[in-house]
């Protein structure tokens, strides 16, 4: 695939986790959080279908983008704490999946809790967007198709923001908008803001893989992940996989028993 390898990582990227979704929220390395589902109207599900000419099991987030007050509460996604498993700063998302809104703004991802308008998206005019309220945006070429799957990674490091699709480099910026910035530190898949303005730029969605990285992919790694992303990640895995807090108490628990042989 054509790549041009414009984002230069901070430090090299490791794998962190692997979602796959087969009938299962769980990561497949076990130790890091599960994902959670948010789902409103109990309509999500997981389903077989066609991804890349193989059949699998994939994720279907079933909600609606206005609800009867006018805001997004009856939206459905995907939500991961990433509490002491990536900085807020360095990580990479990959990610497998379609929408099925063929028209207007649509939320791949947040960082700010769903605080604000600010976020990944796909733009109504078929580009991948990262939007900072009040600055603009940073858009790719107008190749996403709504109800085709897509391969998508998004890049946060050194103060630069970067994202491909399908292998293909698409945009990079100084910026700092998707640095993870919540009390909870985490990532919302698919679901808009509920707070403020615009809150209806949403669609349901079928997601086949997410994978998450401390660190950010290089456009050579990305190519190679975007030629058969359901391989295993040519992407070294650290030696602990752990997000959040079970990776944090080893850590701890190796340091005072080093303490107590010294």
């Amino acid at each position: 695939m054509a790549l041009a390898a414009r984002a230069t990582p901070a430090h090299a990227a490791l794998l962190k986790a692997t979602y796959l979704f087969n009938d299962t929220l769980t990561a497949e390395e076990g130790s890091p959080p599960a994902l959670v589902a948010v789902n409103p109207l109990g309509a999500n599900a997981f389903e077989t279908d066609t991804v890349f000419g193989q059949s699998r099991r994939v994720y279907h987030s079933d909600g609606n983008a206005v609800d009867g007050l006018g805001g997004a509460s009856e939206q459905a996604g995907l939500s991961l704490d990433t509490t002491g498993g990536i900085p807020t700063n360095s990580y990479s998302i990959e990610m497998v999946f379609s929408i099925s809104n063929a028209s207007g703004f649509r939320r791949i991802l947040s960082v700010d809790n769903r605080s604000t308008d600010s976020g990944f998206y796909v733009n109504p005019f078929d580009q991948l967007d990262v939007f900072e309220l009040g600055v603009g945006a940073i858009t790719g070429d107008s190749g996403f198709t709504a109800n085709e799957y897509h391969h998508v990674v998004l890049t946060q490091s050194g103060g630069t923001v970067a994202f491909y699709r399908d292998g293909i480099f698409q945009a990079s910026a100084a910026s700092t908008i998707m640095e993870i910035n919540n009390p909870g530190d985490l990532i919302h898949f698919f679901l808009d803001n509920d707070v403020g303005g615009s809150q209806q730029e949403y669609s349901n969605s079928k997601v086949a893989l997410i994978r998450v990285y401390d660190g950010a992919l290089s456009g050579e790694e990305v190519g190679r992940l975007a030629e058969n992303p359901f391989a295993p990640s040519p992407v070294p895995e650290p030696s602990s996989l752990a997000l959040g807090a079970l990776g944090l108490a080893a850590v701890a628990l190796a340091a005072r028993r080093r303490q107590r042989a010294a």
